[in-house]
């Protein structure tokens, strides 16, 4: 019995190293400073499976594609754990197996926690919302757009959210705070898999590892953390830590994981960094547009628009219904000037006034429409107003 128990901890460690190294090297993210080592095995296994589809195959987040590559490198891993366990000697090299799982874990969700962070931290993933979303009713908006919306417009809100990941990430690089930086990072994770499937947003797959990573720390102090709450007791367990004899090992173990750290924190706020980003002048003219007037306007669109938005992804945007708009995507930018497509034809678009007017145009056309900038920092959601009393607010 002894020995079955024991077979089953080492199937139960080889799987999941098998599963958590296969997840993070086939999996699609984009880094800013790492090396996209995903590409690889992404065309690898799409060219896999694409015999077994009939529409092209995917591997974005929550797609069919990905849960099915999920669940054979799930199936994989059981089926390598079971070689190694029975094929191996792991007895003797468990504990240092569990070491490095649970470091390449942490310093996975480290990086991940960064990400996310430094996201919220500079208002970069709950952005403010976009002049279009802005304008439709509340009815016409998904839920996944609507949340982040209402994240975006409170910016403390936002700042809060990317302090309490970045501490954990923090925590998570060394092994003295790991165990606090896993407990808080599991409290965090818990909530965002419930945003994910409560407004359907589609991370869920991805951030369900990241819970399991959180899982997989603790999972090692789970004695020690039910003695301390539940029993009231103080108790020790031997660990595996790696030992240098020699100084010079020491150092560049040292040095070793110095650089990496410096690696996770610096992918994590290197998409901040201007010199980095670039940041066209696209986000400049992004808002919302009040038409003043429009010369020839049958020659385009079937009824005079009212407004129209373009947004930050280069997306011009005009209002058909209600909750319905006609877009097209912007393309081509030289001092001041774009173009978009529609109705299979050409308009021109060009910022004028310091950027608070726009013209649309076409070449041999008397078409001219001009409009004016939505100032929407007058909008009641632009407002940081703060109330301690029930009074105070009712002022407003």
């Amino acid at each position: 019995m002894l020995f079955k128990s024991h077979k089953l901890r080492q199937i139960g460690l080889l799987s999941t190293v098998c599963f958590v190294i296969s997840f993070i090297l086939i999996v699609p993210l984009q880094f800013y400073i790492l090396p996209d080592f995903w590409r690889f095995t992404n065309s690898l296994v799409v060219g896999i499976l694409q015999p077994f589809f009939e529409e092209k195959v995917v591997l974005a987040s929550d797609s069919k594609a990905l849960y099915l590559v999920v669940l054979l490198i799930a199936l994989v891993s059981i089926a390598l754990g079971v070689l190694g366990a029975f094929n191996y000697r792991v007895g003797g090299q468990y504990s240092k197996i569990r070491h490095w799982l649970v470091v390449i874990s942490a310093y996975y969700l480290s990086l991940q926690l960064f990400k996310y962070g430094f996201d919220k931290l500079f208002l970069n993933q709950f952005y403010f919302p976009e002049a279009n979303t802005l304008y439709t009713r509340l009815g016409f908006i998904e839920k996944d757009l609507l949340f982040w919306s209402t994240m975006g417009a409170s910016k403390s809100y936002s700042i809060f959210s990317g302090v309490i990941e970045i501490i954990p990430a923090i925590l998570l690089l060394y092994r003295r705070t790991r165990l606090i930086g896993a407990l808080i990072s599991f409290s965090v994770l818990t909530n965002v898999v419930a945003i994910n499937f409560g407004f359907d947003i589609t991370v869920k797959l991805f951030s369900i590892f990241l819970l399991f990573l959180s899982f997989l720390i603790i999972f090692p102090d789970i004695r020690r953390l039910y003695n301390f709450f539940l029993r009231n007791k103080l108790v020790s367990e031997p660990r595996w830590i790696p030992e240098f004899k020699n100084t010079k090992r020491l150092l560049l173990y040292a040095s070793l994981k110095s650089f990496v750290i410096v690696l996770i924190v610096f992918e994590g706020v290197s998409p901040h960094i201007p010199i980095i980003t670039n940041q066209p002048m696209l986000g400049k003219i992004a808002g919302g547009y009040e038409v003043e007037t429009c010369t020839q306007c049958d020659q385009v669109f079937e009824q005079r628009p009212e407004r129209f938005f373009i947004h930050s992804r280069g997306i011009v945007l005009f209002k058909n219904a209600p909750g319905k708009f006609e877009r097209a995507k912007l393309y081509g930018s030289q001092q001041g000037y774009w173009s978009f497509s529609m109705y299979g034809k050409i308009i021109n678009v060009q910022m004028r006034e310091n950027l608070s007017v726009v013209r649309l145009s076409m070449e041999n056309s008397e078409f001219n429409l001009s409009a004016k900038r939505i100032d929407l920092t007058q909008l009641p959601i632009s407002k940081d107003d703060f109330n301690w009393t029930l009074e105070d607010a009712s002022e407003d």
